[in-house]
């Protein structure tokens, strides 16, 4: 993911994020199938591990926001 990418991540909404996760992973999932059963264009490892460190960053922005939201309600 791009700066700009992240930047936009950093935007969204929970919901919105989770969205954005769920279908990143299901992406993910895809690939692997497609790997798995030797498709026409599946053997770039790169596209997988560069999907695989999106859905980390996405989570971890996502997690962010989760505990920030915490923080908030108690206070």
């Amino acid at each position: 993911m791009k700066k700009t990418g992240l930047k936009e991540v950093k935007t969204l909404e929970i919901r919105d994020l989770q969205a954005k996760v769920k279908k990143a992973k299901q992406d993910l999932a895809e690939a692997f199938m497609a790997r798995s059963e030797g498709a026409k264009g599946s053997k770039d490892i790169k596209a997988i591990f560069k999907k695989r460190k999106d859905i980390a960053q996405m989570m971890t922005v996502l997690r962010q926001k989760q505990i920030v939201a915490e923080l908030e309600s108690r206070q």
